[in-house]
Order: C-alpha cells, then sequence, then structure tokens
C-alpha cells in the first residue's frame, strides 16, 4: 500500500505492507493515506471493538494522532 508520507507531511512518501500479502488488513476508499491515518485507524478499531463487546452495542470513534478525540455508543450518534 502506498503511503501519501511518513509521520509528518515533510517526510517523502512510503510504503506498508501487510503480513499476509494475500489478504490486506482493509480497503481504502478514497485518496492515499498517511502512515499517521493508518495507526489511527488500527488505535480507533481496537477501541470499537473493545467498547462494543463491552457495552454489547456498536460503537463509533474518532482519533487524531493516535489519541482518541471521542467515542461513544453508535446508538446515541446523530
Amino acid at each position: 500500500m502506498h503511503l501519501r508520507h511518513g509521520t509528518n507531511p515533510h517526510q517523502r512518501t512510503a510504503t506498508a505492507t501487510p503480513l499476509d500479502p494475500g489478504r490486506q488488513p482493509f480497503q481504502i476508499v478514497h485518496g492515499a493515506p498517511s502512515y499517521l491515518n493508518i495507526l489511527d485507524a488500527a488505535a480507533a478499531w481496537q477501541l470499537v471493538k473493545e467498547a462494543a463487546t463491552a457495552l454489547g452495542t456498536p460503537v463509533a470513534a474518532s482519533f487524531k494522532h493516535v489519541s482518541p478525540a471521542g467515542a461513544r455508543p453508535a446508538t446515541t450518534c446523530r
């Protein structure tokens, strides 16, 4: 997967290779992600997965620079 840049925008482009080359861990829908976008997505997925299991309801989360910016049950989001 081709990344727009490394951790910071001034860095050159980078690539990310999945552990299992035959299976991508996720699908990019639009654009080219950066390294931080990938880290944010992985962290958000882990929080959503654990919170949904604990609460028994879908959960939504927002991350910025690998820190949670918000999370709540998806049924209360509007």
